[in-house]
């Protein structure tokens, strides 16, 4: 892996991996990305795994309590239900790696 500075096209801010995310096209329809993160569920003391799909998040409302616990629903290309992911175990997203 070549790792470039901090304005490099490899990387990017996780402010910016969320708006990416949260992005639709001119039609109002949500454009998917390429989303890696590391699962994690406490209340079942289960995780670790690292997981990468085709995402999306499905709309602008967030759940407060969600938010307070920095996670998000995303919509996984290919799921019937969303899937809920700490915003901080998000390692990548349209192959570039998240600060």
């Amino acid at each position: 892996m070549v790792l470039g500075t901090m304005n490099s096209p490899e990387f990017i801010l996780l402010s910016d991996a969320l708006a990416l995310l949260a992005k639709k096209d001119r039609d109002g329809n949500p454009k998917p990305c390429t989303v890696r993160f590391c699962t994690l569920d406490t209340k079942r003391n289960t995780g670790g795994e690292m997981m990468e799909v085709k995402a999306y998040l499905p709309h602008n409302r967030i759940n407060s309590k969600q938010y307070r616990k920095a996670m998000r629903n995303i919509c996984v290309i290919g799921k019937a239900h969303p899937v809920a992911v700490h915003i901080y175990l998000i390692t990548s997203i349209n192959g570039k790696e998240v600060l």
